[in-house]
């Protein structure tokens, strides 16, 4: 349905733009302005040349990045690395469903003593440009399995801002 909408709205476009007064397309010229430039900023925000992996003492100092969707996740940025960490009640896995896979790494923690399944998953990647990556975090359903819970979605494209989104699976509502 939401892509019903959208594809409307491109078509219609062009159509409602002759009834936008000039001040108000002034202003929608602006704002691409303003985001263009801050995508320029945060672009500029990582280094231009791959750097090592950032060591424990590191991520202890890093500083919080920009997470989009509605999970129950953070991120955290040194130089080109990010790491994300979602928590849950009972994860079982964490894994790269599409993208680069190079200096990839993801795991799970938090494991209480008295529990088989993780409080928490976590994934670390460079995020550079070209770079598009999805992972998914699943929680188990006990004897029935395991489902999906957050999709982690990161892209850096030409001519775009490095984006980085965390999802909550929609259940099915028999499940």
């Amino acid at each position: 349905m939401n892509r019903c909408i959208l594809i409307a709205l491109t078509l219609l476009a062009p159509l409602l733009s002759a009834f936008v007064p000039a001040d108000g397309a002034s202003a929608a010229v602006a704002r691409k302005a303003t985001a263009s430039e801050s995508e320029t900023d945060r672009s500029r925000a990582f280094p231009s040349v791959a750097s090592e992996r950032p060591n424990r003492q590191e991520w202890q100092q890093a500083q919080a990045f920009p997470l989009r969707g509605d999970s129950n996740c953070t991120a955290n940025k040194i130089r080109e690395w990010i790491r994300v960490s979602c928590s849950a009640e009972a994860i079982e896995s964490v894994q790269l469903l599409a993208g680069n896979k190079a200096s990839v790494d993801a795991w799970l923690a938090d494991i209480p003593v008295h529990r088989e399944f993780a409080g928490r998953a976590v994934v670390e990647f460079p995020m550079r440009l070209g770079d598009v990556r999805l992972f998914e975090v699943n929680e188990t359903l006990g004897r029935y399995g395991a489902t999906p819970t957050v999709h982690i979605e990161q892209s850096w494209l030409t001519g775009s801002e490095p984006r980085l989104t965390a999802r909550r699976v929609k259940r099915h509502p028999a499940s």
